[in-house]
């Protein structure tokens, strides 16, 4: 810590300093509703200005009172926010859905999951068809391995470099989880998470339309 911290500058002074503290910010947990008590701290780089605001369109697809407002500069591609969050499970849903609203047409949002202990990150990357009215957008990881990641970063107007600032507004970004197994069993269902295992040698799998049960011993 340093006082009077400008080269040159002559002088004396008696300073008292006390109750120095970390701030820990809370780490919200998926879905980011924006109107919940704990709320992502947002991290903006390149310029970008995020905050949550009330929300100026509440109409079509989102009427909810609480939006993000996502200011990107002019002249910047790779302008975007990224924020904590408790553990994403991606063998528990590998799709994600986004409410966006944007200001120019063909706007490309980019959603990237990172796991900020081993470094690891997978991202999808989204053109939305309307401008000027809310759009509820799906980001599909089914390709990726499961995996868990805890940190979120978003790119409105990814990778599109124009000479004035654009706003953009998101809301309710959600992981869609699979279908709970329950009793009984009748291997219907597209997004449950059946995770059948063999023993004894058995070598056991889930397939077919009808989704039943495949045994093959060696």
């Amino acid at each position: 810590m340093f006082f009077e911290f400008v080269p040159g500058l002559g002088g004396d002074g008696t300073y008292y300093y006390d109750d120095i503290e970390v701030v820990v910010f809370p780490t919200p947990s998926l879905p980011i509703t924006l109107e919940e008590d704990i709320n992502p701290y947002f991290q903006d780089f390149n310029g970008s200005v995020t905050q949550i605001i009330t929300n100026p369109y509440q109409e079509g697809g989102n009427t909810s009172t609480e939006v993000a407002q996502n200011i990107v500069p002019a002249n910047t591609n790779f302008a975007g926010v990224s924020f904590s969050v408790e553990t994403i499970d991606l063998s528990q849903g590998k799709t994600f859905n986004l409410d966006v609203r944007t200001i120019l047409p063909d706007a490309s949002i980019l959603l990237k999951l990172e796991n900020t202990v081993n470094g690891t990150s997978i991202e999808r990357e989204i053109v939305v068809a309307e401008e000027n009215q809310w759009e509820n957008i799906t980001f599909d990881f089914g390709t990726e391995a499961d995996a868990t990641y805890d940190k979120v970063t978003l790119f409105m107007y990814f990778n599109s470099s124009v000479t004035i600032p654009r706003v953009a507004y998101w809301d309710n970004l959600e992981q869609n989880l699979n279908d709970l197994v329950e009793l009984p069993v009748t291997f219907e269902s597209a997004t449950a998470n059946y995770n059948v295992v063999g023993f004894g040698g058995a070598d056991v799998s889930c397939r077919g339309e009808s989704r039943s049960i495949r045994r093959k011993y060696e």
